[in-house]
């Protein structure tokens, strides 16, 4: 299956970026320069982190995430903001499912 890649501002530092979508509705994997690499988001966190900016320290946490080389997931359940879940690594030659 062909990833269709967009040209999107990072759902978490709002900087230049891309992003494809993930299988089976998962959300999106992002590829921010700002950040420092990729990350996964869940749809649930998407529109919440756009709209308010997210939890004040998830810039932080995905950048130190990124940094260790870790690919992190951000995700919202029960309308709470999740400690960052550590889904694969960075430079990976697949995305994760």
């Amino acid at each position: 299956m062909q990833r269709i890649v967009e040209a999107m501002d990072c759902a978490v530092c709002h900087m230049p970026a891309e992003r494809w979508a993930l299988p089976g509705g998962e959300g999106y994997l992002y590829e921010c320069p700002a950040c420092g690499g990729r990350y996964s988001i869940a749809p649930s966190a998407i529109s919440r982190a756009e709209s308010d900016g997210g939890h004040p320290d998830l810039l932080a946490a995905v950048r130190a995430c990124i940094a260790r080389g870790d690919l992190p997931r951000v995700a919202i359940v029960g309308g709470q903001w999740q400690p960052l879940e550590v889904i694969g690594r960075q430079g990976a030659e697949s995305d994760p499912a």
